[in-house]
């Protein structure tokens, strides 16, 4: 007994700490663990303890620096593909300044209707017809936010489409981050001034899915678009996995519904934190982005499905068409 009275503040000292690995454990279990207002990922415990055993965390580390190593090659023959349009508008000569060869593209008409019949019966998605009105010149897109507009979720994915359009892409992106803190800190003011962007896609409010003071958010809001000034703005709501408070009603009052994209009702697979995009979610995310903005936003830029560099498009046979044509002619004299 006395053995036990003069080490009991040592078992006090382990009881303590293995009641916190304990809790700790089973947070780490939790499926769902309290947001608090912040993003919160999920630990890797459970794939630790082979729970998950689709979390591959032998290989992760990998396949994570070999995805960094293909989207900064994809980054450099972006900007390297950008500068050569450049340079090739500037010279003065005859060819477009067009990475897609536009021509080359189904081409449609202003009426959804119509190029959704086009696209149905070629068997394409919507976005390979581009539709009349859009903006065909390369642009210096600025994708600024949180991390859904990182590489943890619409990045990936926009990064192809910024390639094969002929655009640069720079990409701002800070995890947590809040409408409060790019107003407050001017984040977007200061990214215009060094990177001279001339189309602007904002993806905020991810981490504002369950705040109360939606007044003051639209304060924010509000100054975030004065600062992107005169530039061209698509804001991109957050692809809620619950339903929020009022965020992105509060943006799309202030925005405006040609600029604002609701991603509320996309169904996307996400990342083991049930939270994030994962890389089939991003392209969905991005294919389904992309489509708006060239059919319904206010500010129309080229932005056709990478995809369409593998469709080949039906040739028409010259000598079929002019047959044709003869044997119109002759029906027409053989009736009158």
């Amino acid at each position: 007994m006395e053995y036990i009275k003069e080490r009991k503040p040592l078992l006090e000292v382990i009881a303590l700490f293995l009641l916190i690995i304990g809790s700790l454990l089973a947070y780490s279990l939790w499926d769902k663990p309290l947001s608090l207002n912040v993003e919160i990922k999920q630990t890797r415990m459970k794939a630790f303890l082979n729970l998950e055993p689709q979390e591959d965390i032998l290989w992760k580390p990998v396949t994570d620096k070999i995805t960094a190593f293909i989207d900064k090659k994809l980054r450099e023959d972006s900007l390297a593909k950008a500068d050569s349009i450049n340079q090739t508008a500037n010279k003065g000569n005859k060819a477009k300044a067009d990475a897609t060869k536009v021509n080359n593209v189904p081409a449609g008409s202003g009426n959804l209707e119509t190029n959704l019949k086009i696209a149905k019966k070629r068997g394409i998605p919507l976005n390979v017809v581009m539709p009349a009105g859009v903006n065909t010149k390369t642009q210096h897109i600025l994708l600024a936010g949180d991390s859904m507009a990182g590489a943890a979720g619409l990045e990936y994915g926009f990064r192809k489409y910024a390639m094969y359009n002929g655009h640069r892409l720079t990409v701002i992106s800070q995890p947590s981050s809040t409408t409060a803190l790019w107003s407050q800190q001017k984040k977007l003011k200061a990214a215009i001034a060094t990177y001279k962007p001339t189309f602007i896609i904002i993806g905020l409010g991810a981490n504002e899915l369950f705040v109360r003071d939606i007044p003051q958010r639209k304060k924010y809001i509000r100054d975030i678009l004065k600062q992107a000034g005169n530039i061209p703005v698509i804001w991109v709501g957050p692809p809620n996995w619950r339903k929020d408070t009022g965020i992105n009603a509060a943006i799309r009052s202030i925005v405006g519904k040609d600029r604002f994209f609701l991603s509320e009702h996309i169904k996307m697979s996400r990342q083991y934190d049930g939270i994030h995009p994962d890389i089939k979610g991003s392209v969905t995310w991005t294919d389904t982005l992309t489509t708006w903005i060239m059919y319904a936003s206010k500010h129309k830029i080229r932005l056709i499905n990478p995809i369409a560099a593998r469709i080949k498009l039906p040739k028409k046979d010259k000598a079929k068409t002019s047959k044709d044509s003869t044997n119109r002619k002759t029906d027409t004299t053989s009736q009158k």
